[in-house]
């Protein structure tokens, strides 16, 4: 087996960071510009969406009817459901949400004071857990591949100039 020279590793260094520096962008810059994943735990919203499904949801202070949207109930939990009603009362927009699985209309009226967004991508993942694989993959991407490599090079790297002998033992 030929180990990469030294531009080899620059390139495969420079590739694990980028990817790294990518993955952080993602994750932690989307809140930055009004944008948050959501995972969706109930099967209130069936079949539009499924549990263990990601929204990605947009800050919007402002809905119309029809679209999904995230709200903060009164007990505080973030809730998924579709606008029913929206109607203005004294200079404030009221909304009013149902799951598209439920016989019922949510029971509070919502304020735009405790609108969380719009939902403005789903990514189905059929209740299989997406994060866990993902980020295990990547860690092992970016970590351990680069690690491991570059300490069989240190191992197995020759020094300009010296000749190399090599012995066979027969046992």
């Amino acid at each position: 087996m030929r180990l990469p020279d030294r531009q080899g590793w620059e390139r495969i260094v420079a590739t694990c960071l980028l990817s790294l520096v990518l993955i952080l962008v993602i994750t932690q810059g989307m809140p930055h510009i009004g944008l948050k994943v959501v995972r969706i735990y109930g099967q209130s919203m069936e079949p539009a969406l499924s549990p263990g499904d990601l929204i990605v949801v947009k800050e919007s202070s402002h809905l119309e009817e029809g679209q999904i949207a995230v709200y903060r109930s009164e007990d505080g939990e973030g809730i998924c459901h579709r606008v029913l009603i929206d109607a203005s009362y004294e200079d404030r927009q009221l909304y009013i949400f149902k799951g598209d699985n439920n016989d019922r209309m949510d029971s509070q009226v919502v304020t735009e004071d405790n609108i969380e967004g719009v939902m403005v991508f789903h990514l189905r993942t059929y209740g299989m857990p997406l994060w866990a694989p993902v980020l295990l993959a990547v860690f092992l991407f970016c970590a351990i591949y680069p690690l491991v490599s570059f300490m069989a090079w240190l191992l197995h790297r020759r020094k300009p100039g010296s000749r190399t002998t090599h012995q066979t033992v027969v046992i």
